[in-house]
């Protein structure tokens, strides 16, 4: 069906934000894997034409960021900068002009512990050794110490410091970065960190931006250069911004993490601290959904994702952040779930939420890897979040309710690529009836569905799907099974 006939088909209404955009594709999800395969894409679309027009290729370059060597990855959707003199942390992830991390400059007290760094706060990553009680990260990263080195029969050093008290090289060594890939379908950048000799331990990131899309997959590996067998995870820390109105903190932004329950936890979540605000936190109405409303106030909770994706979503403009990763069903988590939420105490026009991501922990043999593979994705959705997929955050569910002989399907949700959003009828196998219904959409508005569907005769399901522009699929959003028959 030729574009110009679904026009009059769908009804459709564009909840915008002030960013034209443009693109195309997405591949696999990435996740929480412990080999050094590489999903690739499989996308390759013409770009979609918006005011702002997405570059056909994704460009990868240095840069001057601060008076810093930084390097940038780019496609005309969303900017990327990494710094590789700040310990390999992603310094900025924009989706236009919306930035999502939240940095600071550090103070001189700070750049005297943390050996020079001038920038704080964007993503880190970090090596946390399971043997420590509690679990100790080799790495500092905001919020953390270093691991307490063995030196002679097991005496400890203090943080930051090797045996001999010289700096720790995977908290304070200098670290390299290069552009693997200029331009293409993907663009990337490896950062590489020092090799601790006397641990024996080095960590890698790559990160990737593919063409005409939001998608930004990050993917960590801790190399194993030593003799002995060493157990240890990752994990990420990410900082975002707390109050992007420039506003008190009130509950303008949200983080939605869905939960699974257990024994020793039945709602999923719990709080990591003896003190702190806790009524940031709740399930409320939103079942097994974890919301966390910031206000400002210092609080922490760790809690049990297993569903693979977490959603932040501001309402001063309505952007969102989807993360998507894989964890790890029967896992062992060295701070007890995958994922920690801590608020931080709004001061001083400061204002930042931090989202810790890990690995499950893992012996990692001699020459052997462990990797902490991640995929972010930038759209507008005010919020909630409710679901993700590779190709859209839902933020109302999709439902279908008789009406008439036909049926009516609502819903709203958010691209994470510009393209086609798809209606398709199934029957109970799967297969195709009539034609699709079709409409353009873009990572810039939110897409909001009130859409009657008739000849639904044999049908089973109805199916939303994203296409680029030239039509070719890039997976699906949801199948929602229709209503059963009345009386």
């Amino acid at each position: 069906m030729r574009e110009s006939a679904w026009a009059g088909l769908f009804a459709l209404a564009m909840i915008g934000a002030p960013v034209a955009l443009a693109g195309c594709g997405s591949a696999t999800p990435g996740g929480l894997v412990t080999s050094r395969e590489r999903s690739e894409p499989r996308i390759m679309g013409e770009a979609f034409p918006q005011p702002l027009q997405a570059t056909s290729e994704a460009q990868a370059q240095e840069i001057d960021y601060r008076g810093q060597r930084a390097l940038q990855l780019s496609n005309g959707l969303v900017t990327v900068v990494a710094l590789p003199g700040a310990e390999g942390r992603i310094v900025s992830y924009r989706l236009g002009a919306f930035e999502y991390l939240h940095t600071s400059s550090a103070t001189a007290a700070e750049q005297q512990q943390n050996g020079g760094r001038t920038t704080e706060g964007g993503e880190v990553v970090r090596v946390i050794e399971s043997g420590a009680s509690p679990p100790a990260p080799l790495l500092a990263g905001e919020g953390s110490e270093a691991l307490p080195r063995p030196a002679g029969e097991g005496a400890a050093v203090p943080p930051g410091t090797s045996a001999g008290g010289t700096p720790a090289p995977l908290t304070t060594g200098a670290w390299k970065g290069e552009v693997l890939t200029a331009r293409g379908i993907y663009a990337e950048v490896e950062l590489l960190g020092p090799e601790d000799k006397q641990v024996g331990l080095r960590l890698t990131r790559l990160l990737r931006l593919y063409a005409g899309s939001t998608r930004l997959q990050v993917t960590d590996t801790l190399e194993n250069t030593g003799k002995q067998p060493l157990k240890c995870a990752l994990e990420t820390v990410t900082q975002l911004v707390g109050a992007p109105d420039k506003v008190a903190p009130s509950g303008q932004v949200r983080l939605y993490l869905p939960l699974t329950p257990t024994r020793e936890h039945r709602e999923g979540f719990w709080s990591r601290l003896n003190e702190g605000d806790t009524s940031q936190f709740a399930t409320g109405g939103l079942g097994r959904l974890l919301e966390v409303a910031y206000k400002g106030k210092a609080g922490e909770v760790a809690a049990n994702v297993r569903s693979g994706w977490l959603g932040y979503a501001e309402s001063s403009g309505g952007h969102a952040l989807v993360r998507r990763f894989i964890a790890s069903p029967t896992g062992e988590y060295a701070e007890g779930a995958p994922v920690r939420v801590r608020t931080t105490e709004a001061k001083a026009g400061e204002a930042w939420v931090e989202l810790l991501t890990a690995s499950a922990t893992e012996e990692i043999k001699a020459g052997g890897v462990l990797v902490l593979a991640q995929d972010w994705y930038a759209t507008v959705l005010p919020g909630p979040i409710v679901e993700a997929s590779e190709t859209a955050a839902i933020g109302e569910a999709l439902t279908l309710k008789p009406e008439g002989e036909g049926l009516r399907l609502r819903g709203r949700l958010g691209v994470f690529a510009p393209g086609k959003v798809v209606i398709t009828l199934l029957d109970a196998s799967g297969q195709r009836l009539g034609e699709p219904i079709a409409i353009k959409a873009t990572p810039s508005a939110a897409v909001v569905i009130d859409q009657a569907i008739s000849g639904v005769a044999g049908a089973a399901a109805v199916r939303l799907a994203l296409e680029n522009a030239s039509g070719t699929p890039m997976g699906d959003i949801a199948q929602v099974p229709l209503p059963a028959p009345r009386g």
